[in-house]
C-alpha cells in the first residue's frame, strides 16, 4: 500500500494555491449542494457539480446495453460446448468428464479461472466453432497459477480448425511471456483436413505448437499432459514433447495413424488399445510417465505434480480498501458508448482500492491520465487517454511509463478514443491545412518506443474504442500486452477508412473475440476482480526463474 503521503483520488483546485493541492477521495466530495467549499484546503472542481447529470444520463443511441446482453447470451452458447447431443454422446456413450468439469476437478476449490478466448470460433467462414473447440484459461492448482488447455470433444469432436490453432498459439504465447506452468488437455480427432493449407505450415500454425513446446521446456516452464482421449496424428507429439505425461486408461489414446489407418496401409488388424493405448505407452514405449485407472486419479496425479514444483505463494493474503464510490459507477460503465474525462475518473473510484488515486502532472497533456493506484494491495500505473494523444499527453505518458519500468510497476492502458456515432475520434492536435504537426509525429513515436521496449508487465482494455493510431499509443493488441480485453460496447477502427466511407463498419468486441484480436470481453462490473486476478498471475512470474542450464526435456 502507499505510504501517508499518497495522493488521493479527485483533485481540487485552490484558486491562488502555488504549491501542490490537497486530494481528496471521491466519497468526501458534495456532490449535491452549490457550495464550492469543502473540508480543509479541498475545493471542488468548477463546474462538477453541475455536469453530475451529464455523467449519470444514459445516451438515447447508446449501444452498451444491448452489447451487454449479446456478450451474456453469446457467452452461454460458449459454455453449452457442441450442445446436448454432443454432450450426451461424450458422457453416455464415450465414459468421459467434460471439459470444464475436467478443469474444475484440476483447480483449487473456490479458485478463479481467467478463461482465455471463450468467444473465440463464431461468425467463421467455415461455420460456428463454440469456444474455437478448445477451453482455455488460468487457474490455481495446489496454490500454483497453471494455464490450462483442454480439447472440447463435444465440439466437432475435438477437430482442430484455424481459429483453435490460433488460440492454442495465444495460449503458450501467455504460458511463456508470465512464465507459467501448463497443463494440457488433449482429446481431439485431429485436424479438419479440408482446412490443412490454413493448420499446418505456417509459423503461427500447428507445427509451432511443438516448436513453442522445445522452447518453454528450455525455458524451465513446466508443461504437463494429461491424455484423457485421443493424441492422433501430430497431435500424438504434444504428450511426448511435455516435462511428464499422465495417460488415462481405456479413454487415453496416443499414435500417428489410428487403426483404419494401419488396416488400409498394411491390411493389419489391430485395436486401438494394442497400438496407442494406455498400458502400452506406459509400459512398452515410455511416452507417458503415469498411468491413471480412472480421470479422478488422473486430476489426482496431476496435483500432486503441480505441488512438487515448489512454487506456492501466499501472495493473495493482502490487506486493501474495498473502492468506496460515490457515484453509480457501473450504471456509467454500462450505459455508454464513449466517456468524457470525468467519467474516467468515476469507473476508477470503483475499480482502485478505497477509491484513491496518484495523479501524475495533472495540469499538463489534460487528454490523457496517468498515474498510481492499487488493486487489491497491488501497485499498479493507470494510463488512460481521452481522445487523441497529442504532443504533451504524449510527452506525460513516455515520462509516466518509463518512471513504471524503472520501478518494475505493471501498467494498465485504459483504451478510450473518443469515438462518436460516426467512429471518428477528436483530432486536435491536425494544423489549420489537416497536416500534423512533425512535432506530433516525434513525441507519438517516443511514446510508442517507450511502450514497446518497457520491460514491465502490460494490461490493456479498450473501454469505448481503439483508433488505429490508438493501437500504437495506448499499448493495443499488435504491441503485444501481457493481456487484452474489451468492454462489450467496445470497437476497433481505422480512423482513414471511416473518414472515406459513408457507411463505416467498425471492428466491435464480438469480431475481436471470434478471431483472437482480444484475449476475452470482460462486463464493466468483472473489470477490477480480472485485472486483480491478473496482477496475481503476474506476481508468480518471479518464483520461476529460468534455469542455468537451457536444454529441453528429453525422454528415456
Amino acid at each position: 500500500m502507499f505510504p501517508r503521503s499518497r495522493r488521493i483520488f479527485l483533485e481540487f483546485m485552490i484558486p491562488g494555491f502555488r504549491g501542490f493541492s490537497r486530494w481528496v477521495p471521491l466519497s468526501q466530495k458534495s456532490l449535491t449542494t452549490g457550495s464550492s467549499k469543502v473540508s480543509g484546503y479541498a475545493r471542488r472542481i468548477p463546474g462538477f457539480e453541475e455536469e453530475r447529470d451529464d455523467i449519470l444520463k444514459v445516451p438515447t443511441t447508446s449501444q452498451a446495453k444491448s452489447a451487454l446482453e449479446r456478450y451474456y447470451e453469446l457467452q452461454e452458447r460458449s459454455w453449452a460446448g457442441g450442445g446436448p447431443r454432443g454432450i450426451e454422446r461424450h458422457v453416455q456413450k464415450n465414459r468421459k468428464v467434460l471439459i470444464r468439469d475436467r478443469i474444475q476437478s484440476l483447480l483449487d476449490p473456490g479458485s478463479p479461472f481467467l478463461e482465455i478466448g471463450d468467444l473465440a470460433g463464431y461468425d467463421m467462414m467455415y461455420g460456428d466453432v463454440p469456444a474455437a473447440g478448445v477451453v482455455v484459461g488460468i487457474g490455481k492448482i495446489q496454490g500454483v497459477f497453471c494455464m490450462i488447455s483442454g480439447n472440447d470433444a463435444t465440439v466437432k469432436a475435438g477437430t482442430y480448425y484455424p481459429i483453435t490453432v490460433t488460440k492454442s498459439y495465444r495460449c503458450q504465447e501467455i504460458s511463456r511471456t508470465l512464465r507459467l506452468p501448463t497443463v494440457y488437455m488433449p482429446d481431439s480427432g485431429g485436424a479438419f483436413l479440408p482446412l490443412q493449407s490454413e493448420i499446418f505450415p505456417d509459423k503461427k500454425h500447428g507445427g509451432s505448437g511443438f516448436y513453442n513446446q522445445a522452447l518453454m521446456s528450455s525455458e524451465g516452464i513446466h508443461q504437463i499432459a494429461l491424455v484423457c482421449g485421443s493424441c492422433t496424428a501430430g497431435g500424438a507429439y504434444n504428450p511426448t514433447m511435455c516435462d511428464e505425461a499422465i495417460i488415462v486408461d481405456r479413454i487415453g489414446k496416443i499414435f500417428l495413424g489410428g487403426p483404419p489407418l494401419v488396416k488400409a496401409a498394411t491390411g493389419e488388424i489391430v485395436t486401438d488399445e494394442d497400438l496407442g493405448g494406455a498400458f502400452l505407452h506406459s509400459s512398452v514405449s515410455g511416452c507417458t510417465d503415469y498411468f491413471a485407472h480412472d480421470e479422478e486419479e488422473a486430476f489426482s496425479i496431476c496435483r500432486d505434480i503441480v505441488y512438487s514444483l515448489n512454487m506456492t505463494t501466499n501472495s493473495e493474503n493482502v490487506p486493501f480498501e474495498e473502492p468506496t464510490p460515490s457515484l453509480p459507477w457501473k450504471d456509467v460503465a454500462e450505459s455508454k458508448d464513449y466517456f468524457s474525462k470525468l467519467d474516467l475518473y468515476v469507473i476508477l473510484s470503483g475499480i482502485l482500492d478505497g477509491s484513491k488515486f496518484h495523479e501524475f502532472k495533472s495540469y499538463y497533456g489534460q487528454n490523457a491520465i496517468a498515474g498510481m493506484g492499487c488493486l487489491e494491495g497491488r501497485r499498479i500505473g493507470i494510463v488512460a487517454n481521452v481522445g487523441n494523444v497529442g504532443p504533451k499527453e504524449a510527452l506525460k505518458l513516455s515520462h509516466f511509463v518509463n518512471s513504471c519500468s524503472r520501478r518494475s510497476i505493471p501498467i494498465l492502458f485504459l483504451q478510450n478514443s473518443l469515438m462518436d456515432e460516426t467512429g471518428c475520434e477528436e483530432q486536435s492536435y491536425l494544423t489549420d491545412n489537416d497536416e500534423i504537426d512533425t512535432t506530433v509525429l516525434k513525441c507519438r513515436a517516443a511514446l510508442a518506443s517507450a511502450i514497446a521496449t518497457s520491460t514491465v508487465p502490460k494490461i490493456g482494455i479498450t473501454l469505448s474504442g481503439l483508433s488505429q493510431d490508438g493501437c500504437l499509443t495506448m499499448c493495443g493488441p499488435a504491441f503485444q500486452p501481457s493481456f487484452h480485453f474489451m468492454w462489450p460496447q467496445a470497437k476497433l477502427a481505422d480512423l482513414e477508412m471511416v473518414k472515406s466511407t459513408d457507411n463505416p463498419v467498425f471492428l466491435d468486441s464480438f469480431y475481436a473475440a471470434a478471431n483472437m484480436i482480444t484475449d476475452a470481453i470482460v462486463a464493466p462490473s468483472e473489470t477490477r476482480s480480472v485485472v486483480s486476478l491478473v496482477l496475481q498471475i503476474l506476481e508468480q512470474m518471479k518464483l520461476n526463474p529460468p534455469p542455468t542450464v537451457a536444454t529441453g526435456v528429453i525422454r528415456m
